[in-house]
């Protein structure tokens, strides 16, 4: 069943609206809908899942978790060293955070779970 969503006229409530702001609420939920159904159909054998069972991006998915909960102390510390809305700051406030990620989850995270799976 598609809705289709009314958008108040332009100037109609005091933020200004521009037609399209819709589509980022739900707009796209039937595209989205319909991609994870074809996913789910194929069971594993869709250019989606090929594409994503690449080893670069299954390694970079490995180091998600890290790089959420390291994201904002890299940024603070990039704040007190360089103004980071330029993209030279950006592109290395990138890297650091994924090598830093990359760091913890090798010599941090592994060995403490590998020592705590062995102890119990």
């Amino acid at each position: 069943c598609l809705v289709p969503t009314a958008c108040p006229p332009h100037g109609f409530c005091q933020n200004d609206h521009y037609g399209w702001e819709p589509l980022l609420d739900h707009g796209f939920a039937l595209p989205i809908a319909g991609f994870l159904y074809g996913s789910a159909v194929a069971r594993g054998h869709c250019v989606t899942a090929s594409i994503l069972s690449h080893p670069a991006l299954v390694e970079l998915g490995k180091l998600s978790f890290e790089v959420y909960i390291f994201q904002e102390p890299v940024h603070q510390a990039f704040q007190l060293l360089a103004d980071v809305r330029a993209p030279e700051a950006f592109m290395a406030y990138l890297l650091s955070v994924f090598a830093f990620a990359a760091l913890y989850a090798k010599y941090v995270q592994t060995p403490l779970v590998e020592g705590l799976r062995g102890g119990l």
